[in-house]
């Protein structure tokens, strides 16, 4: 059965300290349902593990089956996280930004692995991995996707589809190993396939 997270209290568990700059603006949920990361307007990703109430001693496992139990919080970013996701097998998380900036991040030291993508024109919207997992996407206001060999450290290896969304990509999700959906500001989704 499904149970129900209730109310992330924003203030107290994502922006606590942060001048309310903490505002959670993006948020991805692990593959086995076991940890969220919050990016916030501050730069900052906020981990949280999601545990049941009784293992943590708040009221009734009937009342609120969940709890979430803050974990790291990941700064590298400098400006608003815009996007976050993790890979496959939940061993690393792909987070971008406001200012061009994509990372990828190991969640369970809070170290970035990968870093200088910062090859969009614009603030990068999305991010997403290929059901592998080695491939990344991201998509921009720049009306740009760009699809990186995550397993090269460096990410040198890339393809970018110009033009792919008129006033920028707003979200894109992996169909498998090979073919990324898109869609934009310009009201149309499309399909790209890697070749």
């Amino acid at each position: 059965t499904l149970g129900t997270l209730g109310t992330l209290p924003a203030t107290a568990a994502v922006g606590a300290g942060s001048g309310g700059k903490g505002e959670p603006s993006s948020v991805c949920v692990r593959g086995d349902g076991r940890e969220i990361a919050v990016g916030c307007k501050d730069g900052a990703v906020r981990l949280f593990s999601v545990a049941r109430a009784k293992d943590v001693g708040v009221g009734s496992e009937s009342a609120r089956p969940f709890s979430l139990v803050p974990g790291a919080v990941m700064t590298r970013h400098r400006g608003e996280v815009t996007g976050c996701a993790y890979s496959p097998d939940g061993t690393r998380l792909a987070t971008c930004d406001a200012n061009r900036e994509v990372l990828v991040w190991d969640p369970t030291t809070a170290v970035v692995v990968v870093d200088k993508m910062v090859y969009h024109r614009s603030r990068v919207t999305c991010v997403g991995w290929s059901a592998d997992g080695v491939r990344l996407a991201t998509g921009a206001l720049d009306g740009r996707i760009i699809v990186w060999d995550a397993g090269r450290p460096t990410c040198e290896s890339r393809v970018a589809v110009e033009g792919a969304h008129v006033g920028g990509v707003t979200r894109l999700e992996w169909r498998g190993e090979r073919a990324v959906v898109s869609g934009g500001f310009d009201a149309c989704v499309r399909t790209w396939t890697l070749r």
